[in-house]
């Protein structure tokens, strides 16, 4: 935890974050158009509030009281923002692990909380937010440049590296031009007013793919698509190749030899994905396509 509350305390990060539009302003519009029922006058909780800009939107579409928590450093300019917008009566603050804070007893009426990461489930803020939920409410070139590079590098051969170079998922934005399927295989779907660890801590699905277009098949391409279904204004947004880009990218897994297909031909397969218990924030992959198995790591 120490290591990941670290990674969010540069103001790097939090630029690029607030820098994505689609993101943002998704989730000002859900919580802005639908304040009158889900925000006035309501106590709300931010989990990992980081600059605490859903803490500000909330506080400005009226809601009653705002408790901001985030485990880095960055709180404390959060702390700042919330002054410099006269905000701060209404926006408390907790620095800390949700489940290690004690001074947090109160129920709230709603969660705000932005806790996706790369491939999804990338840095397990997810338990948090369940756990505050029930306690308080292809290209070859993209792949010769990534998997190929190492058969000469200024003139020598480093093909040693490209196993482990395989086994690291890669977090890129793929050209919609890219994909050469007809249509995306759902492999799990949460609903988080239900869901719980055991969802998708470990699980593992068969996915098949019809190809539009000959060529060769060198990655696959994991996205995910989320959606505030809400009383008054429902939102939804993409992190896929065909919709706008967002800081969350995609994550792609590269196969160990491209694989030839034609117009029509149906690619079947299975992934399993798994949190390993020496580091619950990263994730196990395991991806079969065809006859292939491959290991990978989000890490």
């Amino acid at each position: 935890d120490q290591g990941y509350a670290g990674s969010y305390s540069h103001f790097g990060i939090h630029h690029e974050m607030l820098s994505d539009e689609v993101r943002t302003n998704s989730y000002r519009e859900a919580i802005e158009r639908n304040a009158k029922s889900l925000i006035h006058s309501k106590d709300i909780l931010d989990l990992g509030c980081g600059t605490g800009i859903l803490s500000l939107f909330s506080a400005r579409s009226g809601a009653k009281s705002v408790t901001a928590v985030d485990m880095s450093d960055v709180l404390s300019h959060a702390i700042d923002i919330a002054h410099e917008n006269g905000l701060q009566d209404i926006i408390s603050f907790r620095k800390g692990r949700l489940e290690n804070i004690p001074d947090i007893n109160q129920k709230f009426d709603v969660i705000v909380s932005e806790w996706m990461g790369y491939f999804l489930l990338f840095e397990g803020m997810l338990d948090s937010v369940l756990d505050a939920r029930n306690n308080g409410v292809s290209d070859m070139d993209r792949y010769s440049k990534t998997v190929g590079f190492w058969k000469d590098v200024y003139g020598f051969k480093m093909s040693c590296m490209r196993e482990p170079v395989l086994e690291e998922a890669s977090i890129e934005i793929v050209p919609s031009k890219c994909i050469i399927s007809e249509s995306p295989a759902e492999i799990l779907d949460l609903d988080l007013e239900h869901c719980s660890l055991q969802d998708y801590s470990s699980f593992s699905s068969d996915f098949q793919f019809k190809m539009v277009a000959d060529g060769k098949l060198t990655a696959i391409c994991g996205y995910f698509d989320t959606h505030f279904e809400l009383p008054e204004k429902a939102v939804s947004f993409t992190t896929g190749p065909h919709g706008l880009p967002t800081h969350w990218k995609q994550t792609l897994f590269y196969l160990k030899e491209p694989l030839p297909v034609k117009q029509g031909d149906l690619i079947k397969g299975s992934i399993s994905v798994k949190r390993p218990r020496r580091d619950p924030r990263s994730l196990v992959v395991k991806l079969k396509v065809q006859d292939t198995e491959q290991k990978f790591l989000v890490d």
